[in-house]
């Protein structure tokens, strides 16, 4: 039996584009009626359109179905092998894209209580690279490889505030952003991160809550008409003076997410500080 290309799209329920370019490719071979010119398809180019539409679905590409239409069965086994890895490397992909999104969401929801009650708990260790120091984006080669590696072969990051110790110590507000990956993650990746750009961000018992603070904090107008210094600092030091502890470390702040409140670009940071006991 003979079919124009309209019939085969409403058999398929694929467009008469998508037979046109099927035939344009090779797969299929259309003969033309030197009464009307129209192109008709035999019962072979439906059995073969119905493999091309299944593996187009799969996310084969134009190549390797050429290649599968020119190779024996168990050369089409070897290319679904192949085909398969992929698919499975993507479905590792996506699994720790939504862990990253489920993270995200279990933060926002523990955000609607900032500036309440301190936590006490062991942080995260993290291996983090800065990407901005004291306002300025750092600008030498091997901090942006090492940044772009972070972005884009890195499954589940974390973008971080650094605050060195000694600043915290003078209340300045001076920190550094950065992108970090968790040392769990590190572990189980096999991950290389030994390098003079990368530091590492130890486990240790700390104090934290989330607290609210314009997208740029820094600023000297900011800091006054929100007391950054008391959120970030103050409130810190009398729960510590209270409890009978001291600073033991650089602070690091987990952002959270960006919002946009009563005309205002604000974040929403997880705040922690490492701690020891007073001797």
């Amino acid at each position: 039996m003979k079919y124009k290309t309209s019939d085969l799209s409403k058999m398929l329920n694929v467009s008469a584009n998508t037979i046109r370019r099927f035939a344009e490719k090779g797969y299929l071979s259309p003969q033309r009626d030197d009464d009307n010119q129209y192109r008709y398809f035999e019962n072979s180019d439906v059995e073969k359109t119905t493999y091309i539409s299944k593996y187009r679905k799969i996310g084969f590409g134009h190549e390797e179905i050429a290649d599968m239409f020119q190779s024996d069965l168990f050369g089409n086994c070897a290319i679904y092998e192949k085909k398969m890895a992929e698919l499975d490397k993507e479905i590792m992909r996506l699994k720790f894209h939504r862990h990253m999104l489920k993270d995200d969401i279990s933060l926002i929801q523990r955000s609607k209580g900032y500036g309440e009650e301190f936590q006490e708990k062991d942080c995260v260790p993290l291996h983090y690279v800065s990407y901005k120091t004291e306002r300025k984006m750092r600008s030498n080669k091997e901090c942006q490889d090492e940044v772009h590696r972070f972005l884009y072969d890195f499954p589940e990051i974390r973008y971080i505030y650094i605050v060195r110790k000694d600043d915290i110590l003078k209340r300045r507000v001076c920190y550094e952003e950065a992108i970090a990956i968790r040392q769990e993650l590190v572990d189980y990746l096999d991950l290389d991160v030994s390098n003079e750009v990368t530091e590492y961000y130890p486990a240790h018992k700390s104090i934290m809550r989330v607290v609210r603070l314009p997208i740029d904090f820094s600023d000297t107008n900011v800091m006054e008409s929100y007391d950054v210094k008391k959120l970030l600092y103050d409130n810190f030091f009398t729960y510590m003076d209270k409890k009978g502890y001291t600073l033991a470390g650089d602070a690091v702040g987990v952002k959270i997410g960006f919002s946009k409140e009563e005309g205002q670009e604000m974040q929403y940071i997880l705040f922690s500080m490492p701690v020891d006991l007073k001797e």
